[in-house]
């Protein structure tokens, strides 16, 4: 069996060719049987294929004592295999609350974010994490409920510009076979039994009854997402030959419309995302390509731009309130208020405590405080993290649409000091060496 499943990975990797001779592979290392199967298997195809392997591992400090324990058993395992190993904390529950969103979706968030961050300090140009078939089918369940256009019935992509799945095409239960045979231990996370998380019912519920009806129901699922993405990619391939002719910033409208409806409705999905950095949801796509059927000229008012028709030709621009977002002077200790009613605080107090990422260290302010709403230039370099536009971090982040065109921006002589929900600037971000920081607190009013 373990030949087998050794076989089965190694042309799954040959055939996708996610990783080369020379390549370094960072491992998502959780612990769990699924990844500590692919550490393993990774670990034996390096030695003949030429590639090496380092580790990442984050805790995400929502399960107490187990988390400590399963950051551990990680050191531990890649220090009796000679892993190098990169391991964070991160306050899952805090980031969540913070951003308003799920912990679910938090944590996938910050865990990616980590992990290609990991990867650049450690020298990986491939990111490896440990998702199997079964997940394959869990996803597409997941997003079959949700409603998901075609992207979504394509399940997990086997790779994604540097983020390689080498276990696509094992079941869990082959993994678990994996480490059986070969004598790896592995933890279990506690909360794998909790069906209130949505994913955790459709594995230990859903599956499970699929599977009485279809025994072979994991490889059904294999071939039907197998299908799908090959309808997908031809799709894609003519959204992409109909806007090389009819243009992406300024469309033209004619060749737009003769076009098949799947088509012109992948081509304004990729104009709307390229602009804004966001995804549109089904029915705003569907309003986008109504309103780019008609005839005339006219706007359309989308999440975050607009659609303009002039002369035939279709183009987006940003929202008019964006242009010139409000600024107001700011100074500690004083209450600010914003234009939709909520109060900014600015506080100066006592630092030399634990690194808060929403804290400034007062002394690296230059000149005076200025509050604005953010504008679609705006950049920001986080602490560790490269310059990036503050569009692109809130999708990353997947902030709520409604939230980004109201974020409050701090700024200073020099550029922006912090930004609401993101933290500080890596120039003015509180360290523990910091004598006094500025705490900025946003409260909406009774």
């Amino acid at each position: 069996m373990k030949e087998e499943i050794l076989e089965k990975v190694r042309e799954h990797i040959a055939r996708t060719r996610m990783i080369s001779a020379g390549d370094r592979v960072l491992i998502a290392l959780s612990g769990g049987a699924d990844s500590v199967a692919m550490t393993g298997i990774l670990l034996t195809l390096s030695e003949e294929m030429g590639f090496s392997v380092c580790a990442a591992h984050l805790n995400h400090c929502l399960r107490g004592g187990e988390s400590d324990y399963d950051e551990l058993f990680v050191k531990n395992f890649c220090s009796v295999h000679g892993i190098e190993l990169k391991v964070e904390r991160a306050d899952v529950a805090a980031i969540a609350a913070a951003s308003k969103r799920g912990i679910e979706e938090c944590a996938r968030s910050v865990r990616y974010e980590f992990l290609f961050r990991a990867a650049d300090e450690m020298g990986a140009n491939r990111v490896a994490t440990a998702h199997t078939l079964s997940d394959n089918a869990e996803t597409l369940i997941f997003n079959i409920v949700r409603g998901s256009g075609l992207k979504g019935l394509c399940g997990i992509p086997e790779t994604r510009g540097r983020l390689i799945r080498p276990l696509l095409k094992l079941t869990r239960a082959e993994t678990e076979e994996y480490d059986r045979e070969c004598g790896l231990p592995y933890v279990t996370d506690s909360t794998n039994s909790d069906v209130e998380y949505t994913r955790n019912y459709i594995r230990r519920e859903v599956i499970p009854r699929l599977s009485e009806l279809n025994p072979s129901f994991l490889a059904a699922v294999e071939r039907l997402t197998g299908a799908i993405k090959e309808d997908n990619a031809f799709i894609e391939r003519e959204a992409d030959r109909l806007l090389a002719v009819a243009g992406e910033k300024n469309c033209d409208l004619s060749l737009l419309r003769e076009a098949d409806p799947a088509v012109a409705k992948r081509a304004l999905s990729r104009i709307y995302s390229d602009f804004t950095g966001r995804r549109l949801d089904a029915k705003n796509l569907n309003a986008f390509l109504a309103f780019a059927s008609a005839d005339g000229g006219g706007r359309l008012q989308l999440p975050g731009a607009f659609a303009v028709k002039l002369g035939g030709r279709l183009s987006l621009s940003d929202s008019a309130e964006r242009k010139q977002p409000k600024r107001f002077y700011s100074a500690a200790g004083k209450e600010n208020a914003l234009p939709d009613g909520r109060m900014v605080t600015i506080s100066l107090e006592k630092g030399g405590s634990a690194v808060d990422k929403f804290a400034v260290d007062a002394s690296r302010i230059a000149g005076g405080l200025r509050l604005r709403l953010r504008v679609p230039t705006d950049e920001i370099r986080l602490p560790k993290r490269p310059t990036k536009s503050l569009k692109k971090l809130f999708s990353e982040m997947k902030i709520p649409i409604e939230e980004r065109d109201r974020a409050v921006v701090l700024c200073d002589d020099r550029g922006i000091v912090w930004v609401e929900k993101l933290g500080a600037a890596e120039r003015t971000a509180a360290t523990v060496f910091t004598d006094k920081v500025l705490k900025i607190e946003i409260k909406t009013e009774d």
